[in-house]
């Protein structure tokens, strides 16, 4: 039993440790904007899609009709069981 307690606790452990949020920015059209919209979308057992998280709906969050600069925001739990996805657009 202790050593079931230990592969468990290590295992936990080590799909925390792969778990990470990254940003990036994904394209870049002249100048920032004063505008910005966010969409989210999220993927649980690479099963269950929830929200779109697409350029689209992030401009339309945020009143944009010219899109400037596009970033992704990216957080994987547990080695991909969770990933949540945010795109960030600003513009005019």
């Amino acid at each position: 039993m202790k050593r079931f307690l230990g592969v468990l606790i290590a295992t936990l452990t080590l799909a925390l440790a792969i778990s990470c949020t990254t940003s990036h920015p994904v394209a870049i059209n002249g100048d920032i904007g004063s505008k910005r919209g966010e969409s989210t979308g999220q993927i649980i057992c690479g099963l269950v899609f929830l929200g779109n998280g697409d350029i689209l709906d992030a401009a339309q969050n945020g009143g944009i009709t010219h899109v400037s600069t596009v970033d992704v925001r990216q957080t994987v739990i547990l080695g991909g069981l969770y990933v949540k996805s945010t795109t960030i657009v600003s513009g005019e």
